[in-house]
């Protein structure tokens, strides 16, 4: 098994550049437009041996009430990491844009 040390500042890095990337699409922001969606039990995920017996039932909208907490003062945890994954999972599912659509050239 091989491990892999991330940086906290090289994600923040490239968190940026696909923010930036969003942005330059002329996405300034998306719908909500499902609720539920699958989540596999920690205890389960990272086991590619076992098919996972439990799934849960995550809500991207309970999700982003939980992140907007955060905008007025409660204090971040962990697992708010999850929760945002789940949002960017949805995002990063989403055809906001086709396959080859390029983004905006703002340039001018």
């Amino acid at each position: 098994m091989k491990n892999e040390t991330i940086s906290v500042a090289d994600l923040r890095q490239i968190s940026n550049l696909l923010f930036d990337y969003l942005e330059n699409t002329d996405t300034q922001s998306f719908g909500l437009e499902k609720d539920f969606y699958w989540q596999v039990p920690e205890r389960e995920k990272y086991d590619p041996y076992r098919q996972p017996a439990d799934l849960l039932l995550g809500q991207l909208f309970d999700d982003w009430e939980s992140l907007q907490k955060l905008r007025s003062g409660t204090e971040p945890i962990m697992h708010h990491f999850a929760v945002l994954g789940a949002i960017l999972t949805y995002l990063g599912d989403s055809p906001l844009l086709s396959a080859g659509d390029e983004p905006a050239d703002n340039s001018h």
